[in-house]
């Protein structure tokens, strides 16, 4: 990793303490912002926009792809801030490389996922990561945005998800298949035929992300975007096994 970002995770305990330094000498709390009702879109446009130097967007930008959970709505939310502002390379690049780096960090990954930290202690060590890694003013700001809204825990299956938009934008979609096995190259450029067939416009580009789990027992399960497909043998069985009990 960039000597930077090793620095940057290092003194990211010094950052904590410091945060809870300032807390006791507001008098034991400090006010960085007051947790909006939620709302994924409006939060990230907002901080996205708040010292950006540029008034927010007249027209709203449209996501790729639908998604409805609520680590999908922040994803999206987060999508159209960078793509109102040109900055989807940016922002993109920012979290690959903040991920990269929290995956090597226990100490991260424990203060994101810390349930007892106040999201005013986690919001001022997330601003004080933020500078130390020189990322853009929308991915500073929606950072802030996840702390005041306590969803820091959630930041690599946001990045994932983001990650998702920004390749339906440019045409490619991300299909995670489960198989009970190794798929051989034969069998993924029949998967991708029945993608491309059924499932997404057929000059898409089509990248799959294969994952194993022998509890499927055999056949496969698709994820786009929102939507699953369930061709799966257990699924299959469970469907069987429940339609005898009502007989």
């Amino acid at each position: 990793l960039p000597s930077n970002m090793l620095r940057s995770m290092l003194s990211l305990r010094s950052s904590m303490l410091a945060a809870s330094s300032m807390s006791s000498l507001s008098g034991g709390g400090v006010v960085v912002g007051v947790v909006r009702p939620f709302s994924a879109s409006a939060s990230a446009s907002a901080a996205a926009a708040e010292g950006s130097g540029s008034p927010p967007p007249s027209k709203k930008v449209s996501a790729p792809i639908k998604m409805f959970d609520l680590d999908g709505r922040y994803a999206t939310a987060l999508y159209q801030a960078a793509a109102s502002q040109n900055k989807l390379d940016a922002v993109k690049r920012d979290f690959e490389s903040l991920v990269q780096a929290a995956k090597g960090s226990p100490t991260f990954t424990g203060f994101c996922m810390d349930p007892v930290m106040s999201r005013d202690k986690k919001t001022l060590a997330i601003s004080s990561l933020a500078a130390d890694f020189k990322v853009d003013n929308v991915t500073a700001n929606f950072l802030k945005v996840l702390a005041e809204n306590g969803r820091l825990n959630s930041i690599f299956t946001i990045s994932e998800r983001f990650e998702e938009q920004v390749n339906a934008s440019s045409g490619t979609f991300v299909v995670k298949v489960t198989s009970a096995s190794e798929v051989a190259p034969d069998g993924l450029a029949a998967l991708e035929k029945i993608v491309k067939e059924n499932y997404v416009d057929a000059n898409a580009k089509v990248k799959l992300d294969v994952t194993v789990d022998e509890s499927i027992m055999g056949g496969f399960k698709l994820q786009i975007g929102e939507r699953m497909i369930d061709k799966s043998v257990a699924t299959k069985l469970n469907q069987l096994e429940q339609a005898l009990h009502k007989m």
